[in-house]
């Protein structure tokens, strides 16, 4: 398999894993595959910069991780757009000149490359939802880390209302992972809990 290291400036990293023609999210610290949005729309994250590395290549893959891409854009001051984009560009090219096995000094461009630049391309142009395609694992507050560490950041997860007559009550999804599973047989499986 192809994979590439993702570090999102805001403090965490995880793996991207060619699988079945896309990049899919796999976060080994939570036990979290295919769930991109959870850092924003379960953890609360706000992000800003997510960039993938690995010895070929430099992408910058926050759009992948966001229903929002503007509210993102907002927070993206340390440099331009245009100017961010040369600078990968940059480093992209010296990835493939150092990682070349041909005579010219470059490595061609990974064969995922056009059909990720019309993913991310695609989600930059998304008009922003909360509940876009939001997945319940992706609603699962941070797993990792003391309970007391994870409040004082504001990481435990979506809170849902749920109305039953008058009165709502606040459900946290969370996730749970059986004790008696080996590493290989592992499950994460959400479940809410009521707060009220």
């Amino acid at each position: 398999f192809e994979c590439r290291l993702a570090v999102d400036w805001t403090d965490h990293v995880w793996t991207e894993v060619w699988l079945a023609d896309r990049w899919v999210h796999c976060d080994p610290c939570e036990r979290s595959m295919d769930a991109p949005l959870m850092y924003e729309s379960g953890w609360g994250k706000k992000l800003s910069y997510i960039m993938a590395f690995s010895p070929r290549e430099v992408m910058d893959v926050t759009p992948r991780y966001t229903c929002n891409w503007p509210d993102v854009l907002s927070r993206r001051k340390l440099l331009g757009e245009r100017r961010l984009a040369d600078l990968l560009a940059a480093v992209d090219a010296w990835c493939r000149c150092l990682s070349a096995n041909t005579s010219s000094g470059l490595s061609p461009l990974p064969p995922w490359r056009m059909v990720e630049a019309e993913e991310l391309r695609r989600r930059r142009s998304e008009i922003p939802s909360q509940s876009n395609s939001v997945k319940p694992s992706e609603l699962c507050g941070r797993t990792s880390g003391s309970a007391e560490w994870r409040e004082s950041r504001g990481e435990l997860g979506a809170v849902l209302p749920l109305f039953i007559g008058e009165q709502p009550l606040e459900f946290r999804l969370e996730a749970w992972r059986s004790v008696n599973e080996t590493p290989e047989v592992s499950t994460t499986k959400a479940f809410a809990r009521c707060l009220g």
